[in-house]
């Protein structure tokens, strides 16, 4: 990037952020890649729509642990464990804005795996119980928190968002979609 280009940044991307709600302490051009990379660990079905009754929890649960993996360690891997490519972690992020709001998103997503758990072991003693339900709906308040909690930042750097899910679909489909061959 430009001299002159990230003098501009500076000044844009702390008002847009300022403007969204989210203000910023400074702007860092590596925090921008950082989350334009995240996009594309976000980029899984998971995040693109309800939890449903006849969704199987264990691929749901393996995209959460792989996403946790990639911003935590840094290692993007598909469904399959291949490593895609590997960017920066979390850890990285220079704004501290940024970081407390990606260390709740980072929480959010342990909060998922557990409610998972949860929801796997409630269907093998108890398929009929109620709160099935109540773990399915906390399932989808929490997803679609880190969904609204990663889309304001990326608003802030005019990156990739997500669409918050808000109706019932049928697909079943939770892995991601990655073009392209693996990394080498």
């Amino acid at each position: 990037m430009g001299a002159v280009a990230t003098d501009i940044l500076k000044v844009l991307i702390p008002m847009r952020a300022e403007e969204i709600g989210l203000p910023l302490n400074d702007f860092f051009p590596e925090d921008r890649a950082l989350f334009a990379d995240l996009t594309e660990v976000f980029n899984r079905p998971a995040f693109r729509g309800t939890f449903l009754w006849q969704t199987d929890p264990v691929p749901f649960q393996r995209a959460i642990k792989l996403t946790l993996k990639a911003t935590n360690t840094g290692v993007v891997e598909n469904n399959s464990g291949v490593v895609r490519k590997t960017i920066s972690p979390i850890t990285r992020i220079r704004d501290a804005t940024l970081y407390a709001s990606m260390q709740q998103v980072a929480t959010q997503l342990k909060t998922i795996d557990n409610l998972i758990e949860r929801l796997i072991e409630m269907r093998k003693k108890a398929p009929d119980s109620p709160q099935l339900g109540e773990i399915i709906t906390e399932l989808d308040r929490k997803r679609d928190a880190v969904i609204e909690a990663l889309n304001k930042i990326w608003l802030c750097f005019g990156l990739h968002t997500l669409p918050k899910p808000t109706h019932i679909t049928e697909s079943t489909d939770v892995w991601e979609y990655f073009p392209g061959p693996p990394a080498q």
